[in-house]
């Protein structure tokens, strides 16, 4: 407990013991005079009293200097408030120019993203004038007529239309093995195991009337129509061969006259006849009139055709191969051929197959090599 603490219980306890001492004490004589009780009573209160105003001057005092300790808090509290709102201020008027400084290398920043922007645009929009021209010059240096077709199609000389020439010739060239051969082979009737190139002998070929007609018109004449078909449009390529001396009009034709060749293969080990054709100068067709390269023809689909005039007959076209004005061979090549499958599915053309380098075209799309 504090020292005014005490003081103060100490004055309120005097004060009611001389005052209950005065109440309770005879405080005056007959004479009216203090007595020795009454005395100690004055004495005691004048004391009470004064500590009374002891203690309150003493509280006085001591209220003032909390409120002066107080006061001094309260400034130096104010005082470090108001530092620390300098100080925020101050940091604020930095912070306000680190950004405005941010602010312009931004600007500046965003400017040299839009002149890169620029310059990448310029530089694409270059690149693809560049690349059209490039399209362009190859267009036209790989034209895509005139057209020379070569195919394969192999018919089972088991079927009715070409039974009885199979007979006549099966015979003839039995007979020619025979004479021929000088190995001591044996040669069997039925030629198992033999390939034999019919065109080496005139009398091998089918005659073109009598009994052997079927086989003269399946064999030594050829309708087909080889449509190139575009996945995103409409828009097919279709080239035809037809008999030598068919009369064809066609608005897309190159007016060069078509000319169709036959050779005959028979294969006694597969019981197959195989019809080789060359079709030069072949006759084109088709909605995609403006197709003028052979580039036009690369990722197109290819499907088998079947030999339109021979409707009756069991055949189907096994390869196919472009021959181009640009092309120096004479024969296409092996991997020049479209390989079709026995299913009649579709095969795509790739660059190879018109002879061109795949790496030509890579990462680039049909619309954009017809630019």
């Amino acid at each position: 407990m504090e020292f005014l603490g005490i003081v103060k219980i100490v004055s309120m306890v005097a004060s009611g013991v001389f005052g209950a001492l005065a109440v309770v004490t005879d405080y005056k004589d007959k004479n009216q005079k203090l007595t020795r009780w009454g005395k100690f009573a004055v004495t005691g209160v004048i004391i009470a009293t004064v500590l009374s105003l002891v203690l309150h001057y003493l509280e006085s005092k001591s209220a003032e200097k909390e409120a002066e300790k107080a006061r001094q808090r309260n400034e130096a509290v104010a005082a470090q408030l108001e530092n620390i709102l300098t100080q925020a201020a101050s940091t604020n008027v930095q912070q306000q120019r680190t950004l405005g400084g941010m602010q312009q290398v931004l600007g500046r920043q965003e400017e040299a993203v839009r002149q890169g922007d620029e310059i990448s645009s310029k530089v694409t929009a270059t690149l693809d004038t560049q690349r059209q021209i490039t399209n362009q010059v190859l267009r036209a240096y790989y034209p895509l007529e005139p057209l020379t077709l070569f195919f394969e199609r192999e018919l089972p000389m088991d079927q009715p239309a070409l039974s009885r020439y199979v007979a006549r010739i099966q015979k003839s060239i039995a007979a020619k093995l025979r004479a021929r051969r000088t190995d001591g082979k044996p040669v069997p009737d039925d030629l198992r195991g033999e390939y034999v190139d019919i065109m080496e002998e005139a009398d091998w070929l089918p005659v073109a009337d009598g009994p052997e007609h079927p086989a003269y018109r399946t064999l030594l004449t050829e309708t087909a129509s080889f449509t190139f078909l575009d996945d995103r449009a409409a828009n097919d390529i279709q080239f035809s061969t037809f008999p030598s001396g068919t009369q064809v009009l066609s608005a897309l034709s190159s007016g060069d006259r078509m000319v169709q060749k036959i050779r005959l293969a028979v294969d006694f080990r597969r019981r197959v006849i195989t019809k080789i054709v060359r079709c030069d100068f072949a006759v084109r067709s088709g909605a995609d009139v403006s197709a003028v390269s052979a580039i036009d023809l690369i990722d197109r689909r290819l499907s088998a055709p079947r030999d339109a005039s021979q409707a009756d007959v069991d055949s189907r076209v096994t390869r196919v191969a472009l021959k181009f004005r640009y092309d120096y061979d004479l024969t296409p090549t092996r991997e020049r051929y479209i390989m079709l499958p026995a299913d009649g599915s579709a095969v795509r053309v790739t660059p190879v197959h018109v002879g061109l380098a795949a790496s030509l075209f890579k990462g680039s799309s049909r619309n954009e090599r017809r630019r």
